[in-house]
């Protein structure tokens, strides 16, 4: 049966992203029962923090695990744009949390190739991005960087292999970051390479400190 289904019989209902479950019209894309599963899996305040120089902090919002991993999985390969919504509720929580909410004059995205961003038709770390502006008031400077140089997946690479592929790959908007605190944010962090790819770009164009935000990390 179609997880979609309840909503074609209900449809003063919606239908749950994750289980298929009918759900009221409120707005919500998770039943009760995921939305609890989801919040299970925030990582505590004081284990949000991992440090991966130049970058000043790295914050994230969600083990990427069960449902969170199932969220950024539509999200990212499944053209599921609402998944954002409850991982960017979970990031502007934790980055309150974190204390450093106040500590940064504007948000920038990992960015995609123009070719990769053809292929997706959008940037995952993008549509965080402006659900996490929209709950904390940071203005998003969606262009502060660009991917200049379109390399091969990075999955089974090592991070010194990622960082090595990742040199020059990233170029960042210098009348933008010069001396600002900017707040980088992507889906998952995993070895870090590529949000340290961008927050070197970013501070040799003039950036006074960058740190990250993702939903998920391991």
């Amino acid at each position: 049966m179609s997880r979609f289904l309840p909503a074609l019989l209900f449809p003063q209902e919606a239908s749950c992203h994750l289980c298929g479950r009918a759900i009221g019209r409120d707005g919500s894309i998770l039943c009760s029962a995921c939305a609890a599963a989801l919040r299970a899996l925030r990582i505590p305040a004081r284990d949000a923090f991992v440090l991966h120089q130049p970058l000043g902090a790295c914050i994230s919002a969600y083990y990427h695990e069960g449902e969170a991993r199932r969220l950024c999985h539509l999200l990212k390969f499944r053209q599921d744009a609402a998944a954002a919504r409850p991982l960017a509720e979970g990031m502007a929580e934790a980055l309150a949390l974190s204390g450093l909410a106040g500590a940064f004059d504007g948000v920038a995205v990992v960015p995609l190739h123009p070719a990769r961003l053809r292929e997706r038709g959008y940037n995952q770390a993008a549509l965080l991005a402006r659900d996490v502006c929209g709950h904390t008031g940071l203005p998003l400077w969606e262009d502060a960087l660009i991917r200049a140089r379109h390399g091969a997946s990075q999955v089974t690479r090592s991070r010194e292999e990622r960082l090595a592929s990742l040199t020059g790959a990233f170029e960042a908007h210098g009348a933008q970051a010069a001396g600002k605190r900017v707040l980088l944010i992507d889906d998952v962090l995993a070895t870090g390479a590529t949000a340290v790819s961008c927050a070197q770009a970013l501070l040799d164009a003039g950036a006074e400190r960058v740190c990250l935000l993702t939903a998920c990390r391991p």
